[in-house]
Protein backbone atom coordinates (compact mmCIF):
# COMPACT_ATOMS: atom_id res chain seq x y z
CA UNK A 1 0.00 0.00 0.00
CA UNK A 2 1.08 3.56 -0.76
CA UNK A 3 -0.52 6.65 0.78
CA UNK A 4 0.54 9.91 -0.89
CA UNK A 5 -0.30 13.37 0.72
CA UNK A 6 -0.01 16.72 -1.45
CA UNK A 7 -0.21 20.36 -0.12
CA UNK A 8 0.54 22.49 2.32
CA UNK A 9 0.69 20.27 5.60
CA UNK A 10 2.24 20.44 8.62
CA UNK A 11 3.91 16.91 9.15
CA UNK A 12 3.95 17.08 13.27
CA UNK A 13 -0.16 17.38 12.91
CA UNK A 14 -0.83 15.11 10.26
CA UNK A 15 2.01 12.56 10.67
CA UNK A 16 -0.09 11.18 14.17
CA UNK A 17 -3.34 11.11 12.24
CA UNK A 18 -2.17 9.40 9.75
CA UNK A 19 -0.69 6.68 12.47
CA UNK A 20 -4.19 6.35 14.13
CA UNK A 21 -6.44 6.31 11.10
CA UNK A 22 -4.27 3.14 10.01
CA UNK A 23 -3.06 1.94 13.73
CA UNK A 24 -5.26 -1.92 13.09
CA UNK A 25 -3.93 -2.53 9.72
CA UNK A 26 -1.88 -5.40 9.75
CA UNK A 27 -0.76 -5.65 6.07
CA UNK A 28 2.86 -6.77 5.57
CA UNK A 29 5.85 -4.95 4.33
CA UNK A 30 6.88 -5.93 0.96
CA UNK A 31 10.00 -7.92 0.08
CA UNK A 32 12.79 -5.40 -0.78
CA UNK A 33 15.48 -7.66 -2.11
CA UNK A 34 14.84 -7.06 -5.75
CA UNK A 35 16.44 -9.85 -7.25
CA UNK A 36 13.02 -11.42 -5.72
CA UNK A 37 10.59 -8.96 -6.71
CA UNK A 38 12.08 -9.15 -10.29
CA UNK A 39 13.17 -12.36 -12.46
CA UNK A 40 16.54 -12.13 -14.73
CA UNK A 41 15.00 -10.40 -17.08
CA UNK A 42 15.90 -12.42 -20.85
CA UNK A 43 17.01 -10.67 -23.88
CA UNK A 44 14.80 -10.28 -26.85
CA UNK A 45 13.22 -8.00 -29.31
CA UNK A 46 9.51 -7.40 -29.49
CA UNK A 47 8.52 -6.26 -32.70
CA UNK A 48 5.23 -5.03 -33.26
CA UNK A 49 3.78 -4.31 -37.07
CA UNK A 50 0.34 -2.27 -37.88
CA UNK A 51 -0.10 -2.42 -41.00
CA UNK A 52 -0.66 0.88 -42.67
CA UNK A 53 1.28 3.17 -41.02
CA UNK A 54 4.62 5.19 -41.95
CA UNK A 55 6.23 5.41 -38.88
CA UNK A 56 7.81 3.63 -36.33
CA UNK A 57 8.37 4.27 -32.51
CA UNK A 58 11.37 2.71 -31.00
CA UNK A 59 11.89 1.90 -27.45
CA UNK A 60 14.89 0.04 -25.82
CA UNK A 61 15.22 -0.53 -22.36
CA UNK A 62 18.30 -2.01 -20.07
CA UNK A 63 18.24 -2.57 -16.74
CA UNK A 64 19.81 -0.10 -14.41
CA UNK A 65 20.88 0.89 -10.87
CA UNK A 66 18.65 1.30 -8.22
CA UNK A 67 17.86 4.37 -6.28
CA UNK A 68 20.18 4.24 -3.53
CA UNK A 69 23.35 3.74 -5.97
CA UNK A 70 26.24 5.95 -5.09
CA UNK A 71 26.88 6.80 -8.76
CA UNK A 72 23.36 7.98 -9.62
CA UNK A 73 24.10 11.27 -9.53
CA UNK A 74 26.63 10.95 -11.75
CA UNK A 75 24.54 8.91 -14.05
CA UNK A 76 21.51 11.58 -14.30
CA UNK A 77 24.44 14.23 -14.91
CA UNK A 78 25.46 11.77 -18.08
CA UNK A 79 22.44 11.23 -18.97
CA UNK A 80 21.83 14.94 -19.78
CA UNK A 81 24.28 15.41 -22.14
CA UNK A 82 23.80 11.84 -23.67
CA UNK A 83 19.83 11.84 -24.37
CA UNK A 84 17.75 13.95 -21.86
CA UNK A 85 17.40 16.92 -23.27
CA UNK A 86 17.22 18.56 -27.13
CA UNK A 87 20.84 20.27 -26.87
CA UNK A 88 22.12 16.05 -26.38
CA UNK A 89 24.49 13.95 -28.03
CA UNK A 90 21.15 11.77 -29.29
CA UNK A 91 19.66 14.91 -30.48
CA UNK A 92 22.19 16.18 -32.30
CA UNK A 93 23.61 12.92 -34.05
CA UNK A 94 19.98 11.24 -34.76
CA UNK A 95 18.04 14.20 -35.72
CA UNK A 96 19.91 17.27 -36.70
CA UNK A 97 23.11 15.38 -38.41
CA UNK A 98 21.66 12.07 -40.03
CA UNK A 99 18.29 13.70 -40.08
CA UNK A 100 16.51 10.09 -38.75
CA UNK A 101 14.31 10.79 -36.67
CA UNK A 102 12.03 14.04 -35.17
CA UNK A 103 12.14 13.24 -31.75
CA UNK A 104 14.71 10.93 -29.59
CA UNK A 105 15.79 10.66 -26.35
CA UNK A 106 17.01 8.55 -23.03
CA UNK A 107 16.13 8.56 -19.23
CA UNK A 108 17.06 6.96 -16.27
CA UNK A 109 14.41 5.41 -13.44
CA UNK A 110 16.25 4.77 -10.24
CA UNK A 111 13.19 3.29 -8.45
CA UNK A 112 14.03 0.98 -5.29
CA UNK A 113 13.47 -1.87 -6.32
CA UNK A 114 14.42 -1.48 -10.00
CA UNK A 115 16.57 0.39 -12.08
CA UNK A 116 15.81 1.20 -15.74
CA UNK A 117 17.53 2.74 -18.23
CA UNK A 118 15.65 3.63 -21.49
CA UNK A 119 15.94 5.19 -25.18
CA UNK A 120 12.99 5.84 -27.05
CA UNK A 121 12.81 7.68 -30.70
CA UNK A 122 10.40 7.89 -33.57
CA UNK A 123 10.89 7.22 -37.20
CA UNK A 124 10.20 6.24 -40.91
CA UNK A 125 9.48 2.43 -41.12
CA UNK A 126 12.49 2.41 -43.24
CA UNK A 127 14.66 3.79 -41.10
CA UNK A 128 14.54 1.35 -38.07
CA UNK A 129 17.96 -0.55 -38.42
CA UNK A 130 19.73 2.74 -38.79
CA UNK A 131 18.49 4.75 -36.12
CA UNK A 132 18.89 1.96 -33.51
CA UNK A 133 22.37 0.95 -34.73
CA UNK A 134 23.12 4.94 -34.11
Amino acid sequence: ALLLVAGQVDRTVLLPQIQKSFSDWKGALPDRNPSKAFPAIRQETVVLHHSGGNQAQILMGFRGPLYRHPDRFALAIANAMFGEHFHSRLNRLVREELGLTYSIGSQWAFNQDLGVFSVTASTENTSVGTTVSK
